[in-house]
């Protein structure tokens, strides 16, 4: 190997190494060790100042205080930025310094969460372009119409969720037969308003 092919091929590693090193200095960590925004270092600092010592109600204090950074220069702005870069570098280094499995299993979690997320909001896009197109809402499951049933009238419905979540995994199939025929009855039902509107 010459001595120009190898100073290529180091030159080739030496690039691919800092393109890594610049992805994992920008990869996204879990949630409490992420950079945060200027704006968010701002409007940390003005609530505080406001709601913690009384001087305005947290709902004033917000739209005071967003309007106020909307106003402000660039010039003004750059303390912010500088304490977001500082603080971001210093929950970097907290995250770090965790231990391997801790750290993969925190990451591990908030891919997870955001996987969640990504799913939930392609489900509401697809909400509102059926609600665009006036198609009647997709009928619940069977699952979905015995949480409805089981926890109407409940005082906190949050609180007994996971207790029927629990009941509705033990019972028979005859049990859930009831459930099963009504939500077969509704999606029927919303199979043929479907079809009505689309030959429109």
């Amino acid at each position: 190997m010459s001595t120009i092919q190898l100073f290529r091929r180091l030159s080739v590693t030496a690039s691919r190494c800092a393109l890594e090193a610049t992805k994992q200095a920008h990869k996204r960590l879990p949630k409490g060790f992420n950079r945060p925004t200027a704006m968010a270092v701002f409007m940390q600092q003005e609530l505080k100042n406001k709601v913690g010592t009384g001087k305005a109600a947290p709902n004033t204090a917000f739209v005071e205080a967003k309007n106020k950074w909307t106003s402000m220069s660039a010039e003004q702005k750059k303390h912010y930025e500088t304490e977001a870069v500082q603080r971001g570098e210093k929950r970097r280094e907290e995250f770090n310094s965790l231990p391997e499995a801790k750290k993969e299993e925190m990451l591990k979690e908030a891919q997870e969460t955001r996987e969640k997320h990504a799913k939930n909001a392609k489900l509401r896009e697809k909400r509102r372009e059926r609600e665009a197109k006036g198609l009647p809402k997709l009928p619940p499951n069977a699952y979905a119409l015995y949480m409805k049933e089981h926890l109407a009238g409940k005082p906190s419905p949050v609180e007994h969720m996971a207790e029927s979540a629990k009941k509705w995994k033990t019972m028979s199939a005859a049990q859930k037969e009831k459930y099963e025929k009504e939500a077969e009855h509704l999606k029927k039902e919303y199979e043929e308003a479907k079809a009505k509107l689309e030959k429109k």
